[in-house]
């Protein structure tokens, strides 16, 4: 349940570190000697031929400008490199790295970042990248006339973004005169500098954002509104070169040879194949028609298990799945009821019966893989879990439902109880998962659940109206933080503010952590909202976080796909050997 409201998060991030302040990307240097696996020049011993196939989406328009969608972000990602990039880790955090950007910082307070462009950075047709590129790219994000959709995600971050982005309607010359004073300058042809509306210490992690990267003006002039429609109307900066767009059939790019970096490209040929049929493409990854696919039918995942010609990786989600409880009216607005069926289903059976253990049992809220300064969010504070203290100290769930209808006036008997949970959608898989908690609730509370399948529009609304007792809801991250999570229940404008449940402690909790600069104090302070929310109050109550396997040609190395950002993906590095 979620929209992709980017900036609702982000405004409510505070102070990681001065670590995130200044930062330089490590320029990337050969290794003396002959290393294994290495020749002497320090790249990695390959096949001759460069060649990799993949899958996904079909792109809208391939304008970092005006992109918004995931598919096209990804299609973007080859030949769009912003000022900095993100790869993914062993660890399974995120890392960013040099891109455009040589260099970087943030003053004291975090209101102004300046970047450090590399001289040898060019666009395909070996022109400069300059400062002047990303300055005339992000007032082009803000201009009106424009009509960005992600001009939202700018407007409360840089200053004067959202003066610039309301002049819809306007004169030109009123609107150029708004986008002068916009916080992105380029102070030099190599010197960018950003003026920030408050304190944005997290900055750093929008660097690599698709909505950051540059677009040549020369280019923009040349095609127009055409732009990004064909591959011939692009303009790379990137690793790669779109070379050939067959719509809805593939994208295939080639190595870019004015890149600044192209000692580290290997791959020559990229090639993208539209599949819109889900067990088309798991039939291409198995024949070996593409290199590299996410895997979660049970049928699919025992066949490629068996195969033996795949490295296998399980990269868990940002995300939580959750049921939502209506704290004012009906059953569900009184806690020990609450509690009773927050504790009465085993959470590892879930697993095994919904998801063919193909996902993270929900023990807490906020993911493992969440991250404060580099660290898990969750181990810094000392792994909680407080929904299974919780479920480890209700020792009877029917016993204190029962206390719970008392106390409601609800009577004595759990099968009289007239309750309902609300499913996400209609499909089979919803019916299926709702009969799974009606079944589990009947048999430890013997309590008779109505399931509700319904358009998630339709169940959106009613939750919004109060009109549900338990609803299946979800949140997945759009930045590493834990405010990313906790701050959609802050009772002043959070995502699930119209839940009209407030608990004072919890916005207290919240609001000091935005404004923390000490990032053990922001642990805690998150922590304690974290038990406030499911374990004090139980508003929800986590029940799984996402896993997906991911098969990968053992012939494919280094593919450092991001966790977060995966649509950041732009090949770099990555290599063929043994095919």
């Amino acid at each position: 349940m979620k929209s992709k409201k980017i900036l609702a998060t982000l405004l409510a991030l505070s102070v990681l570190s001065t670590s995130a302040l200044v930062g330089c990307g490590d320029k990337k240097e050969d290794p003396k000697g002959n290393e294994s696996g290495k020749d002497n020049s320090g790249k990695p011993e390959m096949d001759k031929e460069q060649v990799l196939n993949v899958f996904g989406g079909e792109p809208q328009l391939l304008d970092p400008t005006i992109a918004s969608i995931t598919t096209t972000w990804e299609g973007l990602a080859p030949i769009h490199e912003g000022l900095t990039r993100v790869v993914g880790t062993e660890s399974g955090v995120d890392k960013i790295e040099a891109g455009v950007a040589e260099k970087w910082e943030g003053n004291a307070d975090s209101t102004e970042f300046t970047f450090k462009l590399r001289k040898d950075a060019k666009w395909q047709d070996g022109t400069p990248v300059t400062a002047k590129d990303f300055e005339y790219s992000l007032k082009r994000v803000c201009d009106p006339r424009v009509a960005a959709e992600y001009s939202s995600f700018v407007a409360p971050i840089i200053k004067g973004a959202a003066d610039a982005i309301k002049l819809t309607g306007k004169d030109d010359a009123t609107i150029d005169a708004a986008l002068e004073k916009v916080g992105v300058k380029a102070v030099d042809d190599y010197t960018l500098k950003f003026e920030l509306v408050q304190s944005t210490p997290y900055f750093l992690q929008l660097s690599y954002f698709p909505t950051f990267k540059p677009v040549q003006k020369k280019a923009i002039e040349e095609f127009g509104a055409k732009y990004g429609t064909e591959a011939d109307m692009t303009m790379s900066n990137g690793p790669y070169i779109l070379k050939e767009w067959k719509h809805n059939g593939n994208l295939t790019y080639e190595k870019n040879p004015n890149y600044w970096d192209k000692d580290h490209v290997y791959l020559e040929k990229i090639t993208k194949h539209i599949i819109q049929d889900s067990n088309s493409g798991m039939q291409a990854l198995f024949n070996g028609e593409v290199d590299r696919g996410g895997v979660s039918k049970p049928e699919w995942v025992e066949k490629f298990d068996a195969s033996g010609n795949f490295d296998i990786k399980k990269t868990p989600g940002y995300n939580v799945e959750t049921l939502i409880f209506n704290p004012k009216t009906g059953p569900a607005s009184n806690l020990k009821i609450r509690k009773a069926f927050a504790t009465s289903f085993d959470r590892d059976q879930y697993g095994k019966d919904m998801a063919n253990g193909n996902n993270i049992p929900g023990y807490q809220f906020i993911p493992d893989n969440v991250t404060i300064e580099g660290k898990s969010f969750q181990e810094e504070a000392g792994k909680p879990q407080y929904t299974k203290k919780l479920v480890e100290e209700v020792k009877d769930p029917k016993a204190l439902l029962i206390e719970g209808m008392k106390e409601a006036g609800l009577g004595d008997d759990p099968s009289k109880l007239e309750i309902s949970i609300h499913m996400r959608g209609d499909n089979e898989f919803c019916k299926k998962q709702g009969e799974w908690f009606q079944n589990k609730w009947k048999e430890k509370l013997g309590v008779n659940v109505n399931v509700v399948t319904s358009q998630y529009q339709i169940m959106y609304e009613k939750m919004k109206n109060g009109e549900f007792d338990i609803a299946v809801g979800g949140w997945s991250a759009d930045f590493d933080d834990p405010s990313n999570f906790i701050d959609i229940y802050n009772s002043d404008g959070g995502y699930y503010s119209y839940l009209g449940w407030k608990n004072a402690d919890f916005d207290k909790a919240i609001t000091d952590a935005a404004n923390e600069k000490d990032p053990k104090k922001r642990v805690e302070l998150y922590s304690k909202a974290e038990k406030i929310l499911t374990y004090d109050d139980v508003l929800v109550t986590p029940f799984e976080h996402g896993l997906t396997k991911f098969y990968t040609r053992k012939y494919v190395k280094d593919f450092k796909a991001p966790g977060l950002a995966d649509y950041c993906m732009d090949y770099k590095g990555v290599y063929i050997k043994g095919r």
